[in-house]
């Protein structure tokens, strides 16, 4: 082994804990829809009254599971009784679009909607994700659903009443 490579190895363990030792940031956005509810994501809505929180992690932060419960009075379940992550790709006058929206909400179902013709960004996933008419639902890390029916949702999602 030659000095350079002992130099490096006995190094190591050092910049192992300090690269360890960083603390992570992420701006969080938070709102409240016009049922309630609460919602966090990690991209701004499309509306005014949000408010950005944020979040410093480090390798020591011990996480808990808020529930929607907050200083706003906001009741509702606690956000580790999300199954899978929902997002749709949607547009304002697409009456599936409509049709999910009013399902998820009934049902409880925390969602993140992207309007297509509000957001090109989103238009240009939409297509890269085959998307070919509305809505374009994405179930989890491998289900898709291309327009929207109840019991085609619930195959790829599971009850959402259990």
């Amino acid at each position: 082994m030659t000095n350079k490579t002992r130099t490096i190895l006995s190094q190591l363990p050092l910049l192992l804990s300090l690269s360890f030792g960083a603390s992570v940031s992420a701006e969080v956005y938070r709102w409240t829809d016009s049922d309630g509810k609460l919602h966090f994501s990690d991209h701004p809505p499309q509306k005014d009254d949000v408010k950005a929180v944020n979040v410093e992690l480090s390798p020591t932060t011990k996480l808990s599971v808020p529930t929607a419960s907050t200083e706003d009075g906001v009741t509702g379940e606690a956000l580790h009784n999300v199954k899978k992550k929902v997002v749709m790709y949607a547009t304002s006058w697409c009456q599936y679009c409509e049709k999910a929206r009013k399902y998820f909400r009934k049902n409880k179902i925390h969602y993140v909607e992207y309007d297509v013709e509000k957001q090109p960004k989103r238009m240009k996933e939409f297509k890269r994700r085959g998307g070919t008419g509305f809505p374009l639902i994405l179930i989890g890390k491998k289900h898709k659903m291309h327009g929207f029916s109840a019991s085609g949702f619930e195959r790829r999602y599971g009850d959402p009443k259990s």
